[in-house]
């Protein structure tokens, strides 16, 4: 199957002007083959924490939200109208017009993920503080490596990725030791070595955590 998803994200900037800061709407769309639609949903949220680490402009973007997802069981020989978006509705602000085209085309599945809200609010798709630690991607690729026999030696893992086993996906000693087939007191002196403290991991949370990081209101009273 084919999988399209349309993607919102806050993208929070300080404005000269009104000294403050001030939030947009960002829009990117992802297309993935997967065989399911859970399997897609996994590898949109990989390729979405990649562009967060790799792309400057994701680098203040902590949350993404899914907008429209369409299911297709081939890649279309001619156009389809998947999603339309209009840059400027009332007041200024970006509006989305999600829809599938033709309407009944059995070889279109829409998705709204959102509707069962109920007025609540809706989490994101991908929380990069929560999300991360659950896909631990650096831990999975080197379950990988070891799987194939091309895992390194735990005296050859650098300083950072030691760091971001702990801190960023959240690694416990006892896994980190199992996965290099070490003792966790090799593991902790190394810890130690690189300062990858309880406390470390508590600052890291903090100045990831968008929440957090929104203002106080200003209040002159």
């Amino acid at each position: 199957m084919i999988y399209s998803l349309l993607l919102s994200y806050p993208s929070c900037y300080a404005d000269p002007e009104l000294e403050s800061r001030r939030e947009d709407i960002g829009f990117l769309a992802l297309i993935v083959e997967a065989s399911s639609l859970e399997l897609a949903c996994e590898k949109c949220r990989r390729r979405l924490i990649d562009l967060h680490d790799s792309d400057e402009s994701f680098y203040d973007v902590f949350s993404f939200f899914l907008e429209d997802l369409v299911e297709l069981d081939e890649v279309p020989h001619d156009a389809k109208l998947l999603h339309h978006f209009v840059p400027h509705c009332f007041g200024g602000l970006p509006s989305l017009i999600l829809q599938t085209d033709p309407e009944g085309d059995p070889r279109i599945c829409h998705y709204d993920l959102n509707d069962e809200t109920n007025g609540k609010e809706i989490e994101p798709f991908l929380d990069i503080s929560r999300d991360r630690k659950l896909a631990r991607p650096l831990f999975k690729s080197l379950l990988r490596k070891k799987s194939r026999g091309i895992l390194p030696e735990f005296q050859e893992m650098s300083d950072g990725d030691i760091y971001e086993l702990y801190i960023v996906e959240g690694c416990l000693s006892s896994e980190i030791a199992d996965l290099f087939n070490v003792t966790t007191n090799q593991v902790n002196y190394r810890r130690k070595k690189i300062d990858a403290t309880v406390h470390e991991e508590a600052l890291y949370d903090y100045l990831v955590d968008q929440k957090i990081l929104q203002p106080i209101p200003f209040n002159p009273s």
